[in-house]
């Protein structure tokens, strides 16, 4: 999906929302299916987007169990434990939409939530626990469990994902609808037990409403990127599937020396471009870790020139070379930094670079041999090299 695509869902959203607003009075009159309108809608925009297929599944379910909690709310024939079953359902759908891209659990923000979740059962639960007790057992697993999606959205924001690639700004507004989805619930169960006033009402409505819009984006903007973990399960899956044979017998899998890579420009600010600095993007190498592995490698440019050259012990050829060398990563999505021994010419944006993958710091040997280096479709250079020690 384009970068609009989230904006323009959101719109849409935001006007569904509206339209609610006016038809039910302020969210004052009990409308069963207008109120779970704006969910109805989320499930559907979330199956039209980009995100990857078990997180879209996940979040999908998450937005119906949600629609579902919001009509059984606003309906005067279903009893609240009811309601409760599916908002449990809607956070423990959501929280599996993520919860591969948890490094690790943050402490603090589990005694913080640990202390709300008791202080606040003390004083909503506490005269109403053996009068009706299986209400508020529901009623308090509700509230755990938003406050553990609280945990869980707290603790990707402040630890990281798994995945470097990704965009640690979903990560906020997710921690931020977590936090606006337990004030929802908080505020449900203290208008029904404690005190029901309209503003509280509305505040519940509005809140619950904008919630569910960040924790859409969220999922929008950070699962839609290339995720590691779910990349690494289909490349295992896929692998397994593939016949050996023909990997053995091909010796353009078995053969190549280098790894390909793209040039995408010079580095520059906002006015000036550093014509000495090439910024190349690695095939299959998606994060900065990764990328790190190359610093310090040969690069070679591969072009065609008007007329042919010498080669000592070759035929004349067209062919021509342009040497460089990586020198750092740029960027977190797998991309480096090169500088070679002649500025690239503008006619090579786009076009292949190699990276030798082995190391050509160690001393080479007196023995040397010959690498075929494709030049394109019609013609290839052959030209001489040493015998280095392979590394890794």
């Amino acid at each position: 999906m384009s970068a609009a695509g989230p904006a323009r869902l959101l719109a849409a959203y935001g006007g569904i929302t509206y339209l609610v607003y006016l038809e039910t009075s302020g969210f004052s009159r009990m409308s069963p299916l207008l109120s779970a309108l704006p969910m109805i809608s989320l499930s559907l925009f979330t199956l039209i987007t980009s995100i990857q297929p078990h997180p879209k599944i996940f979040t999908t379910g998450a937005f119906i169990s949600s629609a579902l909690a919001v009509y059984l709310q606003s309906s005067a024939w279903a009893p609240v434990s009811f309601a409760s079953l599916f908002v449990i359902g809607r956070n423990m759908l959501y929280f599996l939409s993520f919860q591969h891209l948890i490094r690790e659990w943050s402490f603090p923000i589990a005694i913080m939530t640990g202390l709300y979740l008791t202080i606040f059962s003390y004083v909503c639960f506490a005269d109403l626990l053996f009068s009706i007790p299986t209400l508020v057992c529901c009623l308090f697993i509700g509230v755990a469990s938003a406050s553990f999606l609280v945990l869980a959205s707290g603790s990707l924001a402040q630890g990281g994902s798994l995945d470097d690639a990704t965009n640690s700004q979903a990560s906020i507004i997710r921690f931020m609808g977590a936090v606006m989805e337990t004030a929802c619930v908080s505020m449900f169960i203290y208008s029904a037990f404690a005190r029901r006033t309209e503003t509280t009402l509305f505040m519940y409505r509005l809140c619950e409403y904008i919630a569910h819009g960040l924790l859409f984006l969220a999922n929008e903007l950070k699962l839609t990127q290339f995720d590691a973990r779910w990349v690494e399960f289909y490349i295992v899956k896929m692998a397994e599937a593939a016949p050996t044979v023909a990997r053995k017998n091909d010796p353009a899998l078995n053969g190549r020396l280098y790894v390909k890579a793209v040039f995408s420009g010079f580095t520059r600010g906002q006015r000036n471009q550093n014509e000495t600095s090439s910024i190349l993007k690695l095939d299959n190498v998606y994060n900065k870790n990764d990328a790190q592995w190359y610093v310090g490698k040969r690069v070679v440019y591969v072009y065609k020139a008007h007329n042919k050259k010498n080669v000592a012990g070759a035929a004349p050829s067209r062919v021509r070379c342009i040497w460089g060398r990586v020198t750092r990563s740029h960027g977190n999505t797998g991309a480096v930094r090169a500088k070679f021994h002649k500025n690239l010419p503008a006619t090579a944006l786009g076009q292949r670079i190699r990276v030798v993958s082995y190391s050509c710091s160690t001393p080479p040997t007196s023995k040397s041999f010959s690498v075929i280096v494709t030049g394109g479709e019609e013609s290839s250079l052959l030209f001489s090299a040493s015998i280095v020690e392979i590394n890794g």
